[in-house]
């Protein structure tokens, strides 16, 4: 039981979801940091929050639900790569 192949190494990354903070946008009220289940943001300089471990989201967008600043942004790369091989089957 070796180590993970290069293709499960890659299909482990294009499953990483993308998260976004709007520093411009943010006013560092810690709401994304308290509500992640996960862990996956974490304080900052200023209150703003850092994305600490992209890996572990599960895009459940708890953050970005209650953002009052709309300052995140969840990409799933797991939809959209899911979306793009259903419109290459077409």
């Amino acid at each position: 039981m070796g180590s993970a192949s290069q293709a499960e190494r890659e299909s482990a990354m294009v499953r990483a979801p993308s998260v976004t903070i709007s520093v411009a946008l943010c006013k560092a009220c810690g709401i994304c940091v308290a509500l992640c289940p996960k862990g996956v943001l974490v304080e900052g300089t200023g209150g703003v929050p850092d994305v600490s471990n992209a890996e572990a989201c599960t895009s459940c967008r708890i953050c970005e639900l209650h953002c009052p600043d709309l300052a995140i942004n969840i990409i799933d790369a797991r939809a959209a790569s899911s979306t793009a091989d259903a419109d290459a089957d077409r």
